[in-house]
This record gives C-alpha cells, sequence and structure tokens, in this order.
C-alpha cells in the first residue's frame, strides 16, 4: 500500500491514490499516519484542499498519533488555494487534541491569511 501510494505522488495521480487508499482495509492492508501523510501530501501538491482536510479528519479518527507533518501538509493546501479559514480551523484543532504544531504549521497559517 504505502509504495503503490508513493508510486502515484510523483505521477501526482491523487484520485487513484485516494481511491487506494480507500480500499487498503478490503485488500487486508492496515492505513497508517505514513500512508495517510503521503496522501495529504499529493492532495496539497494538487491543490486539493478539501480532500486534504477530509483525509486528515479521517486520520485523526483512525491513526492513535495526529502526524504533524499530515496536518501541515493539509495547511499548507488550504495556504495554496486561499482558504485561510479552513488552515486557522485545522491549526486550532491541532492545538485543541494537544498535538504538536510546528513553525511550518503556524508560518503557513501566517501566509494564507496575509494572501487574503
Amino acid at each position: 500500500g504505502n509504495v503503490a501510494l508513493a508510486g502515484f505522488q510523483k505521477a501526482l495521480q491523487w484520485q487513484a491514490a485516494l481511491t487506494l487508499l480507500a480500499t487498503m482495509p478490503l485488500m487486508g492492508l492496515q492505513r497508517t499516519a505514513f500512508t495517510y501523510s503521503a496522501a495529504v501530501t499529493m492532495c496539497d501538491e494538487s491543490r486539493k484542499w478539501q480532500e486534504a482536510l477530509s483525509l486528515v479528519s479521517r486520520m485523526c479518527q483512525e491513526v492513535a498519533a495526529v502526524l504533524v507533518i499530515a496536518c501541515s501538509a493539509a495547511i499548507s493546501a488550504c495556504e495554496n488555494c486561499l482558504a485561510w479559514q479552513q488552515a486557522l480551523q485545522l491549526l486550532f484543532a491541532m492545538r485543541k487534541r494537544k498535538a504538536l504544531v510546528d513553525m511550518y504549521s503556524y508560518s503557513a497559517c501566517i501566509s494564507a491569511c496575509e494572501k487574503t
């Protein structure tokens, strides 16, 4: 699963990657923070911020440890598409869950707000 997602990421085939991510349990494969992070990063690179936020939400439900990289990528996706409200909502959700928030997350939120 992880190798296939990485291959899709290089080709920017975000739809195929999301389909694979959704069907992993049917194939007996476990979705991990890494697989979610790869998919969120691909959504960022494809400027699909809504999908990135949806993935992070699902990841928070399925994966015990919220990966800062995935959340930062989703915030970056919001920044790139001028979705500053969603970027701030995700940042506040991370803080509420006591997830480690790094300088990249804060910087992307600030940048998203500046661009509006």
